[in-house]
């Protein structure tokens, strides 16, 4: 039963993180949030599947319980090698976004406010 209720509890933090991957990608779509979305689909599926096992062993049906982490391992495979190819995390993918729409406006001004402060220098020198 505590397998049950920490299971709802997980699909519910799961269903919340895919909600906010998903704004995420619909504020920044410059950046790649599809690896941690798909990623957050496979947990998804694992949670499923563990919940209908869960409820198949309480309800008696070992059989349907077994079939069930079956399917869970052989999922949590393609999970564990999917996690292996994330970055390192979805900060990562908005700060590779920024980099890439103002990297270079990011330098212009950086290198146009030094030029102002050397030339200010110079001005109170004289």
């Amino acid at each position: 039963r505590a397998s049950s209720r920490l299971n709802r509890q997980a699909a519910a933090q799961l269903a919340r993180a895919r909600e906010g991957l998903l704004e995420a990608e619909r504020l920044l779509p410059e950046a790649d949030f599809e690896s941690f979305i798909a990623y957050v689909d496979i947990r998804i599926k694992l949670n499923a599947s563990s919940q209908q096992s869960d409820a198949a062993w309480l309800a008696g049906d070992l059989a349907k319980a077994n079939a069930r982490i079956a399917e869970y391992n052989n999922v949590d495979e393609k999970g564990v090698a999917m996690a292996k190819t994330l970055p390192v995390s979805p900060a990562k993918a908005v700060a590779d976004a920024y980099e890439r729409l103002a990297g270079e406006a990011t330098d212009a001004y950086f290198a146009a406010r030094k030029r102002a402060t050397d030339a200010d220098t110079r001005l109170n020198g004289l």
